[in-house]
């Protein structure tokens, strides 16, 4: 899973814009997740996760299981955003963020 790219979405200038995706884990040798975190931020303890809080309700999925022979397990991220700005997507799987595992999330 990469999650270095950058991510955005237009939230219209009177009303918020909904998003959901569904994330998938297909690294075989460990777990991953998706938080949307406030704020841009470059620098992230082991534990960033603990470290700051979901920029929108529902902008978290948990850390998914590792792929088995029955598929890749997913979850489904579903959240509004509901106010423009650039906020940073992490892995929360400790140290995953810490390694580089986060990018900009932007809200136009």
């Amino acid at each position: 899973m990469i999650l270095r790219d950058i991510l955005g979405c237009r939230s219209g200038h009177h009303r918020a814009h909904h998003l959901a995706g569904v994330l998938a884990n297909g690294d075989a040798d460990t777990s991953h997740g998706w938080e949307l975190i406030e704020g841009l931020s470059g620098t992230f303890s082991y534990m960033s996760m603990m470290d700051s809080r979901p920029a929108f309700p529902g902008s978290f999925a948990m850390p998914l299981g590792t792929p088995s022979p029955r598929g890749w397990p997913g979850e489904t991220v579903s959240f509004t955003a509901a106010s423009a700005g650039t906020n940073t997507y992490v892995c929360p799987v400790p140290g995953h963020a810490q390694k580089g595992m986060h990018g900009a999330f932007i809200v136009t």
